[in-house]
């Protein structure tokens, strides 16, 4: 049985690779936060990649933020890592708008992969337009051992979220992020998140959640909205399962979708990460939203 130990120095190995049949060579392919997929090619004996291909070389060079591996101490001393990507030109003498992004799962995870490859949040888009994007790997990522892997279970929104927010506050200390213009966003497990966030704090001032449960036990009534903080305005963006909503009115959406707004909303900057339909005047819940209930016959 053949097993390879191998860690780069910076970026992420993709899935699959194979051995030549003397067991002396392995092809691979690699990419990292600024450079896209390309395959490469390792002795077993020195194990350093060298890449063969030339696939997406000669692609135009956009600029890119640079993305660091940072890690920080949570409230219980556990360190957590996540990947920091700063704005295009960034200027250590500014302070920047702060995306917490977070990901499914729970047990997913952010790798050192290309942020200009597509996937559900555009993070080199970001950058280009002056934001900086934490990704944490908080609690209950893979990636780390069993132990931190299930040190979720039965414990949604606790030190997961602990962990979150003392990222944001190491970003903070770092003289990187504005802790005036702070946003957060996630899908699936990262959805469900950044719903408990806007309930436990009121430090950002956008939220964008996707495909994330409003509610973990039961949809509650139709006048539930008055349960979320009152400056907030609950804008239903895609439904799912066979619910209707004023954007899905056959109820065949794919995903469920919601967009919370502080009431005013802090800008266009902001809401434009994801445009939604503007909220009600006055902040008021639109009919129809993530939190009524399910339609009758």
């Amino acid at each position: 049985m053949l097993e390879i130990q191998l860690e780069p120095s910076r970026g992420t190995f993709l899935p699959g690779w194979a051995v030549n049949r003397p067991g002396t060579h392995v092809v691979l392919s690699m990419q990292s936060p600024d450079e896209t997929a390309e395959a490469y090619v390792m002795t077993l004996a020195s194990a350093k990649p060298v890449r063969v291909s030339a696939a997406n070389i000669d692609l135009p060079k956009q600029p890119l933020g640079e993305t660091r591996v940072i890690k920080w101490k949570a409230k219980d001393g556990k360190e957590v890592e996540g990947l920091l990507t700063l704005p295009v030109n960034y200027d250590r003498s500014k302070k920047y708008a702060l995306i917490l992004n977070i990901h499914g799962g729970p047990a997913g995870n952010f790798g050192e992969t290309f942020i200009g490859a597509s996937g559900i949040y555009p993070i080199a888009a970001f950058a280009a337009r002056g934001w900086a994007t934490l990704r944490p790997n908080s609690r209950g990522s893979t990636g780390y051992g069993l132990a931190f892997r299930s040190a979720t279970v039965n414990d949604w929104g606790g030190g997961d979220y602990q962990d979150l927010m003392t990222g944001v506050d190491a970003v903070i200390a770092m003289g990187v992020a504005d802790p005036n213009k702070l946003a957060v966003m996630g899908w699936s497990y990262g959805g469900f998140m950044t719903n408990w966030v806007v309930t436990q704090t009121n430090r950002f001032k956008c939220a964008a959640a996707g495909a994330g449960r409003t509610s973990a036990r039961v949809r509650p009534p139709a006048d539930a909205g008055q349960r979320w903080p009152r400056d907030r305005a609950v804008v239903p963006v895609a439904r799912s399962g066979d619910e209707a909503g004023p954007d899905d009115p056959d109820g065949r959406g794919r995903h469920a979708s919601a967009r919370i707004y502080r009431d005013p909303c802090p800008g266009a900057r902001c809401c434009a990460l994801h445009p939604p339909r503007p909220p009600p005047p006055g902040g008021a819940r639109p009919s129809g939203g993530p939190l009524s209930p399910p339609r009758t016959a």
